[in-house]
């Protein structure tokens, strides 16, 4: 799984930490290009979901339980994760 979490937070502030979160996420909305050959399908809806997908303000809240709901019930413990 990627874990964004030790790239953007280590030991930091928490106020660090969100302006590293920003500067990513900012860096992905410009074309920042990442490395998915070795991430497996699962993986890659995991990390989407709950490190992109959550965070945003542009979605409700039910949306994010609808596709967390998909993940978790369709995906998570499945073959094609």
């Amino acid at each position: 799984m990627l874990n964004l979490s030790i790239i953007l937070y280590g030991t930091l502030s928490k106020k660090d930490a969100e302006a590293k979160r920003d500067k990513y996420i900012l860096d992905i909305k410009n074309g920042l290009k990442a490395d998915f050959k070795n991430v497996s399908f699962g993986n890659l809806i995991h990390s989407w979901l709950f490190e992109t997908i959550r965070i945003s303000n542009k979605i409700k809240p039910s949306t994010f339980e609808r596709y967390e709901g998909i993940y978790r019930n369709y995906i998570k413990d499945s073959t094609i994760y």
